[in-house]
């Protein structure tokens, strides 16, 4: 099984991938650690969507975790990075 985590922070989305063979972890090399959106307008939302769809169907990704940030608060996410969960 290969899992994608994800970890956003403001623009920029940190990309961790990780695998299980034979009852081992293994950290397999993914092309880029982090993902950025230069552009928050819709064209720059569907290009980090269709970049990020492309990582997961290039490295056959069973399943996508994304790290739960809090709405409220001190640490809360800002609204780039509530784009970017959606």
């Amino acid at each position: 099984m290969k899992v994608c985590g994800i970890d956003i922070k403001s623009n920029e989305a940190t990309v961790c991938l990780l695998s299980l063979i034979d009852g081992l972890f293994h950290i397999p090399d993914c092309r880029s650690r982090r993902l950025t959106l230069a552009d928050t307008s819709a064209k720059g939302l569907k290009s980090f969507q269709s970049t990020f769809a492309k990582l997961v169907a290039d490295y056959k990704i069973d399943a996508v975790i994304i790290r739960q940030r809090q709405s409220k608060g001190k640490f809360a996410g800002s609204a780039i990075g509530f784009k970017l969960e959606a």
